[in-house]
Formats: structure tokens, C-alpha cells, sequence
């Protein structure tokens, strides 16, 4: 039995690693959401009145909903591909559950563990990507259009954006991917000319 020799206040575990869980967790629910038909792709987007052109941000094919994402992209496939070379097993890619019956074969509780959070890891990464490729399309877009304006000499310019990213550019330059701040930074000084 050990007994403490300065009393404290009992405080959970987990308190120090309360960052570091909730990154976790953020990524777990990317693989929940996908499970329950319920990550925010076009398809799911459109009915909720959002008018959205369709394609796949990864390779530029024409279906934008969240099997093609995660199960039929080439991009997916690829990594999948990867998984198999990895984990020494042939998954059927069908669909996810599929993919996750790799976790029913008889492995140590650890060994189950480290697939689970591989593949829930690959599930967050695709999702990742598309979302960064997202905002660098919407930022090239509104670096596109200020240049223009610039050029034809227009002095009023009626920017309207429905990414809260893009609108935050303006106001710290920092949340503007590194490859394109530089080209940020020269439009917002044309808008103030």
C-alpha cells in the first residue's frame, strides 16, 4: 500500500495529456462520422441548401461524397495499398467495416490497438488533405480575384466568402498556408492602394 507523503488534491490521469487527447479524439471522430454517413462532404452538403460544384478535391473526378473519399479515390486506394504492405494482410476495401475486420483476427490487445489508430489515422489524414486543399483553393481564389481588380484599377472591391478561414487570413496572415503567404501578403497590400 503507498502512502502519500504531501497531501493532494485527486485529479484525473489524463489532466496533462488533456491536449493531446482531445487532437486524439478530434481524429476519431473523422472514422465515426465517416461510419455514421455523417461527415459534412458535398453530397450531405447540398441538401442542406449549399450549392456546391461536385468533384473530388484530390484528383479532380466528378463525385464528391464520402465513399469515394475514403473508400474509391485513387488517392484512398493508394494508401490503402500502403496499409496492406504494412499490416501483411489483404483487405477487402469494399467498405470500412470491412477494412476494420482486419481487427477481428486473433492479435494481442496491443497489436489491435496500433491497427485501429493506423487506420483510424489514414481515415483522418484523408480528411485532412481534402480540408487543406479546400482552404488553398478558396484562398488562391480571393488572391485571383484581388489581383484583377488591382489590374483593371477598380478601387472598390465586394469580396464575399462563406470560409470563416479565409475571412481570418485577413486579419492574421499567419493562418495563410506558408506557400501562398508571401502572394497574401502582396494582394491585401494591393487592396489598400
Amino acid at each position: 500500500m503507498f502512502i502519500p507523503l504531501f497531501e493532494e488534491e485527486d485529479r484525473p490521469v489524463w489532466e496533462d495529456d488533456l491536449d493531446r487527447n482531445c487532437s486524439l479524439l478530434a481524429k476519431t471522430l473523422v472514422l465515426c462520422k465517416f461510419m455514421q454517413n455523417k461527415l459534412p462532404t458535398d453530397d450531405m452538403l447540398r441538401p442542406r441548401s449549399c450549392n456546391i460544384i461536385s468533384r473530388c478535391d484530390l484528383w479532380y473526378c466528378s463525385i464528391g461524397n464520402a465513399d469515394h473519399l475514403m473508400l474509391q479515390c485513387s488517392f484512398a486506394s493508394k494508401v490503402r495499398d500502403w496499409l496492406e504492405i504494412k499490416l501483411q494482410h489483404k483487405l477487402d476495401q469494399n467498405s470500412m467495416l470491412n477494412i476494420l475486420g482486419v481487427l477481428n483476427f486473433d492479435y494481442s490487445p496491443q497489436l489491435h490497438d496500433v491497427r485501429l489508430v493506423t487506420i483510424n489515422y489514414i481515415v483522418w489524414s484523408i480528411w485532412d488533405y481534402r480540408i487543406k486543399h479546400v482552404l488553398f483553393a478558396e484562398i488562391s481564389a480571393v488572391i485571383t480575384t484581388i489581383e484583377i481588380a488591382h489590374e483593371k484599377g477598380w478601387r472598390n472591391l465586394w469580396l464575399e466568402c462563406d470560409s470563416l478561414m479565409v475571412v481570418q487570413d485577413f486579419k492574421d496572415v499567419n493562418l495563410v498556408p506558408w506557400s501562398l503567404r508571401n502572394t497574401w501578403r502582396n494582394a491585401v497590400i494591393r487592396l489598400e492602394i
